[in-house]
């Protein structure tokens, strides 16, 4: 007797048209925005979605990445669950690795090919931007932010932002500026808000304020900077807050604004030890020693750091 495996191919239609009639209204309202494929594991005779995109900042909203998931969903009936890759780069898109892939973070490669290897992965790390991921026997669909990709990922899971799809209400985020969501932070191989290596073996505290423009397509141009003290130790802080700064994308927008921001860079002696005392949550090991950042946005940046081996040398505060 021949078996009949229409029902479960015609169960799996159906449950999809079902997702997809609440969003239809959501699809035909929204612009589409523009993205390319890096790389495609999705099986389609099962349904399951592994896709890796690209999409130019100038696209990097949450709205318009709503919309990107709709469309993909819309396009897609079969589609069962699974999860879409967003990323800043067509590079970024096609050089991502996931799982558990040991790569050195710190240091240098023994030869440039192993170097630019060793680049383009931690450049895909932090170039993602967001994760679509739905499931259709569930109905749940939802979309993550995540501002500073893979990288950290002690501070970056706290400081993630993830919407149900479909979007009901304005969209906001965890880390916003100017009313504007963080897109990403920091560069390549780097903490996102690092404490300046010599300023943490020296022990060097300060505070360094920045006035700063952000443009319409969600770019920083640093203008302004004033800092609470003068010498070689208030520039290298100066120094590190101008150049993060600069590394930030936000949502893009129809007008500029003006922001001021004070990073604040202070030793913490409770950082120290096996067991710090202070809430581990945002505590990170860095190669220098012990970090923390917390955000107290859309005014300051608090940075605390104590050094791994603290040696003799002192700063001025």
């Amino acid at each position: 007797m021949r078996r009949d495996n229409s029902f479960p191919t015609l169960t799996l239609v159906i449950a999809s048209l079902m997702f997809l009639l609440a969003a239809t209204p959501a699809v035909a309202a929204c612009t589409e925005p523009r993205y390319q494929t890096g790389r495609d594991f999705t099986n389609e005779q099962l349904g399951l979605v592994a896709l890796h995109v690209a999409v130019d900042h100038a696209d990097l909203s949450v709205e318009r990445l709503a919309c990107l998931a709709e469309h993909l969903r819309a396009r897609n009936p079969l589609w069962k669950r699974g999860s879409v890759l967003i990323f800043g780069s067509l590079s970024a898109a096609r050089d991502y690795v996931g799982g558990n892939v040991e790569v050195p973070y710190q240091g240098r490669a023994s030869n440039p090919r192993q170097q630019a290897v060793i680049d383009a992965f931690w450049d895909s790390q932090r170039q993602l931007r967001a994760t679509y991921a739905f499931d259709v026997d569930k109905a749940e669909q939802s979309l993550t932010i995540s501002p500073f990709g893979t990288v950290g990922a002690e501070l970056g899971a706290v400081w993630d932002t993830t919407f149900q799809l479909p979007l009901r209400g304005p969209a906001r985020c965890r880390l916003e500026l100017g009313g504007r969501c963080v897109m990403s932070i920091g560069k390549m191989r780097e903490y996102p808000i690092p404490y300046p290596a010599e300023a943490l073996r020296k022990q060097i505290s300060g505070a360094v304020t920045v006035t700063a423009t952000v443009r319409r397509d969600g770019s920083i141009t640093v203008g302004e900077v004033s800092k609470r003290s003068s010498g070689t130790a208030a520039d290298i802080l100066e120094t590190a807050a101008i150049e993060n700064f600069k590394t930030w994308l936000v949502e893009p927008s129809a007008r500029s604004q003006s922001i001021r921001i004070t990073y604040s860079y202070s030793i913490d002696r409770s950082l120290m030890g096996d067991s710090p005392s202070i809430e581990q949550r945002h505590v990170v090991n860095t190669e220098e020693g012990r970090v923390q950042v917390t955000f107290d946005l859309p005014d300051r940046i608090t940075i605390r750091g104590f050094p791994r081996s603290p040696g003799v040398e002192s700063g001025a505060k």
